[in-house]
């Protein structure tokens, strides 16, 4: 996995298309996750409303890669970035996997010391990197 922050975000937002040619009615999941790069937050209202259609692999995929820019970001120095990234993955990984699966329950461990600026030196950790199935067109 590389930390090059423009590469996990290229593969966030690859990923995020993918899924909108899937399901059309995710039609703004790219561009909301191209937004994260730019300092922007995602709607969680937005979230709350196409999670019925984002329930898959490729959603912890992209997850997975947000939270390993927010590992970046924090090793930069910018722990509001991190932490808003960070935010975002905890949300992805909550839809695609649930509230009580490892991964998600790691990204929350993150969020939570990102929350109190306790983050260990190594900086934040990351999920396991499970292999993933592209979803069928």
């Amino acid at each position: 996995m590389t930390n090059n922050p423009d590469e996990l975000l290229s593969n966030a937002i690859s990923l995020a298309s993918e899924l909108e040619a899937f399901e059309p009615r995710l039609n703004g999941f790219s561009t909301a996750i191209e937004g994260l790069g730019a300092g922007r937050s995602i709607n969680s209202a937005w979230l709350d409303k196409a999670s019925g259609f984002l329930q898959n692999e490729s959603v912890a995929e992209i997850a997975f890669s947000l939270n390993a820019l927010a590992g970046t970001y924090f090793s930069q120095g910018d722990t509001d970035g991190a932490k808003r990234l960070c935010q975002t993955a905890y949300q992805l990984y909550k839809i695609a996997l649930g509230d009580n699966h490892p991964d998600t329950m790691v990204v929350a461990e993150n969020l939570k010391k990102l929350e109190q600026k306790e983050t260990p030196p190594e900086g934040p950790k990351l999920p396991k990197l499970k292999k993933f199935n592209k979803p069928r067109s």
